[in-house]
């Protein structure tokens, strides 16, 4: 586009060089981009089934997150409703995948799940 702007004399060689340069770079990184993400994918295939045990393993995963991590981890899992009050947690929303233990938890003074009544 430039380079026939610059054979007409539209644009100046000045202009051309600095915007051929300024797109020859971002090209480059593309390149770079590309290249980086084609690589053999077996590579991840094998760590992510060396340790697909512990992405069940929710203690696991709880220790090795950071701060950040460990509080996205309990909005999700309360749904941002996880409140502490008169020395107990309380929630009325929990994933319906961990809440088979919220009589346990119950009983061991840890939490109190009074889950919502759906508005249907």
């Amino acid at each position: 586009m430039y380079d026939v702007k610059c054979i007409k004399n539209e644009v100046s060689n000045n202009t051309y060089q600095r915007c051929f340069s300024s797109y020859n770079d971002e090209i480059m990184t593309l390149k770079g981009v590309i290249e980086r993400y084609s690589t053999d994918q077996q590579i991840a295939f094998t760590i992510l089934e060396k340790n697909l045990n512990q992405l069940t393993d929710m203690k696991f995963i709880y220790s090795k997150a950071n701060t950040l991590q460990k509080r996205e981890f309990v909005n999700i899992l309360f749904d941002s409703n996880l409140y502490y009050e008169n020395r107990i947690y309380r929630t009325p929303t929990m994933m319906d995948l961990f809440s088979s233990n919220h009589l346990k938890m119950k009983e061991e003074n840890l939490l109190i799940y009074t889950k919502k009544r759906d508005s249907k």
